[in-house]
Order: C-alpha cells, then structure tokens, then sequence
C-alpha cells in the first residue's frame, strides 16, 4: 500500500467543493495498487494520499486517487471544447476512428485478465497530451475469471454503470459479461461521432432511457 511519504507534493491546483486536487511527484518507483493484473502503461494506478479539507489548516487522511497527469484532460472537456467539435457536434470521423481503436484496445486487454469494465464514458476515459487514450476508473470493474475465456463462461448480474451505456441484457437481468463493454463502446461511438447518445430521453430521465432500450428505439444519426 502506498503512503503519503512517497509523494512529494509539488503544489495544490484546483479545488471543487471541499475536494483538493495536487501535482505530486513519486518519491520512489510505482507500485501498483489497483490490481496487480493490470498493466500500468495501459490504466491508471491510485494511492492513498492527504489533502486539506477546504477552509481547515489541519490536515486529515483519506483515501484519493493517484494518477499521472493527463495533460489531455478527460474526453468529455474535449468534446465540450468548440475547438475540438465538427459542426455537427462530435470529433472528426478520423479522430474518431482512432480514438475508439484506442479505447477498444484498453478493453480487449482489461478482457484477456478476466475483468469486465462495466464504467465506460467519456468523463472514465482521459488523454495525454497527444491525444492517445487512458481507461481511469476501476469502481465498478470486476473480475470474472482468470482470463478472457473463463469470464466468458461466467455472469454477473449487477445492475451499475452510467445509463446512457447499459446494455440490454444489463437491464432485462439476464446475467451478463464482457460483451456490455463493447456495448457501452458501440454507444460512445456514436457520442463522439454525432454528439448524442443512441438512447437519450429529456432530463437524462434513467426510466425513459430504459424504455427506449427495451422497446429498441434508438436514435441512428447518419
């Protein structure tokens, strides 16, 4: 487990509500903390670190996630950014292409150790400065088995995950496995190409979202 003596921490940048964010420095070599299956050049690794409640000199200890900086930032602030956005409110399809290529990489390797996601959106995927992907995240992930073919042979059956992604199955109860992944992959596809959700309803409503889903009724853009 790491501890807060192994980060130095170079400056506070951004506070939200009565969160702080720090730029801290590794004192000594990565250990990795999520799981020891996971490669860290392909998904973030967290850490217990200390932070200032907001307004309080005292400092307390809690438990915060670690990672490298992503001087990208997260795919939702690209896509909210005008610079970033055709006309018809998603990335150019050639953007497009490489970043779901990218994401579907992240997944596939999650997948051969077993695990399933279960978390994808474009606030759990972030960007180094060149554009190229990082899966963040884990909460909601679990392991199924040992590797890609056992966790095939297993279901899990419980219902999390943002709205907009949820797979059918997800929904019916039926018992599910990796395949809601490449689901949740097929819908932001469609999000960074044309700016909207395949299955959307007014007020991001989760039970109209729901119904939709059930009765099939996506909205296909061309």
């Amino acid at each position: 487990i790491e501890t807060e003596e192994q980060f130095a921490v170079i400056t506070e940048f951004c506070e939200r509500g009565d969160l702080s964010f720090f730029l801290a420095q590794r004192r000594q070599p990565m250990i990795e903390t999520v799981s020891s299956r996971m490669d860290t050049q392909q998904v973030t690794t967290f850490g217990p670190v200390r932070r200032s409640r907001a307004g309080e000199k005292k400092r307390i200890e809690l438990l915060r996630f670690v990672a490298e900086p992503d001087g990208g930032g997260s795919l939702r602030c690209s896509l909210l950014s005008s610079l970033r956005v055709t006309s018809i409110g998603g990335l150019a399809k050639q953007k497009a292409r490489i970043l779901i290529a990218e994401v579907a990489l992240g997944l596939e390797h999650l997948h051969s150790l077993g695990v399933v996601y279960r978390d994808l959106k474009t606030e759990n995927i972030l960007l180094d400065k060149d554009g190229h992907v990082r899966l963040a995240d884990f909460g909601l992930a679990k392991i199924l088995g040992r590797n890609k073919k056992e966790a095939l042979m297993r279901r899990t059956e419980t219902l999390c995950g943002t709205t907009h992604y949820y797979a059918p199955e997800m929904v019916e109860g039926e018992g599910y496995s990796q395949g809601v992944d490449f689901w949740a992959l097929g819908g932001l596809l469609h999000f960074v190409v044309t700016g909207r959700m395949p299955y959307d309803a007014e007020d991001d409503s989760r039970e109209e979202i729901i119904r939709k889903l059930r009765s099939q009724q996506a909205d296909i853009s061309e």
